[in-house]
């Protein structure tokens, strides 16, 4: 969880005048875990879930990306059509190697025509008809200590996940 997030939460609990010691904030911290925010799995590479889907966000995952340093990051993105797709893509486009875009079937999704507006002539980028395709090629790619980074929206990570937890058991 972002350290400014924990700050904030922190604050308000201050202000509501809840008596917290560090023991007890510090538990909180490591037990709080977010389905599908920077979620790892290990198959035949590693895979990362991530919902982040604004300039924001991106930034943050870009930065944590650049501490974990993977060999190769495969990127599969899906996302709204009505989110900042340039800005959310710019942070990512120096630490992800091959991009893999999907459509999402909602009406509100990007096409990969849409999405591949934001990526220069030198981006490796393949498109696909919807995540799940873009998801099994961005494995079948991956070496072993490569990162298959799927994020852009909730709906993109609420494609694969199941996949993933269902691999597990």
């Amino acid at each position: 969880i972002p350290k400014d997030n924990v700050a904030t939460a922190l604050t308000v609990l201050s202000l509501l005048s809840v008596e917290i010691t560090s023991a007890k904030a510090n538990r909180w911290i490591a037990l709080t875990k977010v389905a599908g925010r920077q979620e790892l799995f290990k198959q035949d590479c590693h895979i990362m879930l991530d919902v982040g889907h604004n300039p924001q966000a991106a930034r943050y995952l870009a930065g944590e990306l650049v501490k974990k340093n993977y060999p190769r990051v495969h990127a599969v993105i899906g996302m709204l059509v009505d989110k900042d797709i340039k800005n959310t893509l710019a942070p990512m486009i120096p630490v992800v190697d091959h991009w893999y875009i999907g459509d999402l079937k909602v009406p509100r999704g990007a096409t990969t025509r849409k999405i591949s507006e934001a990526f220069s002539k030198s981006c490796s980028v393949n498109s696909f008809d919807n995540i799940t395709q873009a998801f099994k090629i961005a494995l079948k790619n991956a070496n072993d200590t490569d990162l298959v980074l799927v994020f852009g929206s909730f709906l993109t990570v609420a494609e694969i996940r199941p996949l993933l937890v269902l691999a597990q058991t």
